[in-house]
């Protein structure tokens, strides 16, 4: 789901509501800092869809200060615009219900190996991708980022979590690449 946003002057409020129709039981989690996407709608551990990062642009082309944030089941999209803000604003809230995405959650095991290998050896450190059968636009998104990945999965260790690992699988997908999340010890 793709909704435009069009703000016509400095009067129009800062804050546009989405309600999102989520099944009961399912949580919003952030994605880490740099992923493809900002968040991610779960439930029962699947991946239902993925909410991408934010953006707004004013009527130059200049990219404004935007975020999104969940509050009781609605998608709310802060976009900050004053007098002095070109307008029109253009902005985009976007979610995609999980097509073209292949989640893979690591055991604890898997996470402190990923993490262990470091930025320059996380590519030794990934034989999962081979376990998965993660191939093709797959494999290659991961192994674009695997750096992140062994990163994403210290700081998931430390956290006392495990790292789960979202990829769009169409590589010519707008929101294409890797997000990532923690996630509890099973």
């Amino acid at each position: 789901m793709q909704t435009l946003i069009h703000i016509g002057n400095s009067e129009a409020p800062t804050e546009y509501r989405f309600p999102l129709s989520i099944s009961q039981g399912a949580e919003v989690i952030p994605f880490s800092e740099g992923s493809a996407d900002s968040m991610g709608i779960f439930l029962d551990g699947n991946l239902l869809a993925t909410i991408g990062n934010s953006w707004a642009y004013d009527a130059n082309g200049i990219a404004l200060q935007t975020s999104l944030v969940v509050e009781n089941g609605t998608l709310v999209q802060i976009v900050e615009h004053d007098s002095k803000t070109a307008f029109p604003v253009t902005a985009d809230p976007q979610i995609d219900w999980g097509w073209e995405k292949a989640t893979i959650k690591l055991s604890e095991q898997e996470t402190k190996a990923t993490g262990a290998a470091g930025e320059a050896g996380a590519i030794a450190a990934l034989p999962w991708m081979v376990a998965l059968g993660a191939t093709g636009p797959v494999a290659i998104a991961i192994l674009t980022v695997a750096g992140k990945l062994g990163y994403d999965a210290i700081r998931a260790h430390r956290h006392e979590q495990c790292l789960g690992i979202v990829v769009s699988t169409n590589v010519l997908s707008s929101s294409g690449g890797i997000s990532t999340f923690e996630y509890g010890y099973s």
